[in-house]
């Protein structure tokens, strides 16, 4: 009867510790899961500011090489426009950069996780699992016996001296 309680109380303890670990363990699925959703994001407005800047370098690159071929085949007038279209253009990715740089977009990404205190010192705050608790009990007329023959008799064994 005796080895049966301690075996129950042994359970309840593995039990509340299989809690507390299943608790831990999902907050870490949401945390690794946040961390994900937060590297995605910030993964897509890098590649969205990318692609812009790319696109606009192409547009420049493109009025460069019209600018050149103008400059080759056409008249000062000509090429004069084109200049100012060239020049109108970098004002407009001038912008477009500098819009962003206001907006904060291109700063660097730092990801950092902050911990909550009361993660940080639940070794503090939580000392135990709780407390064993022992309360009076009735001894049946067996236990009774063999408890006063261990008493006579300390080097008897019975079934209820159990470490």
């Amino acid at each position: 009867m005796r080895y049966q309680r301690l075996t129950t109380i042994e359970k309840e303890i593995h039990i509340a510790r299989q809690s507390i670990n299943e608790h831990f363990d999902r907050l870490e699925r949401e945390l690794l899961r946040e961390l994900q959703t937060t590297e995605n994001n910030e993964r897509k407005k890098i590649s969205k500011i990318l692609a812009s800047v790319e696109r606009k370098e192409k547009e420049i690159y493109e009025l460069q090489a019209s600018l050149a071929l103008i400059k080759k085949h056409a008249s000062d007038l000509q090429t004069f426009l084109v200049s100012k279209q060239i020049e109108h253009e970098l004002v407009d990715t001038d912008s477009v950069v500098q819009s962003m740089q206001d907006n904060n977009e291109l700063l660097d990404v730092n990801i950092s996780l902050k911990t909550d205190n009361t993660v940080k010192g639940v070794n503090i705050y939580i000392l135990r699992f709780g407390n064993i608790v022992g309360q009076g009990y009735v001894y049946s007329e067996t236990e009774s016996q063999a408890a006063q023959a261990n008493v006579a008799d300390p080097n008897a064994t019975t079934d209820n001296n159990e470490n």
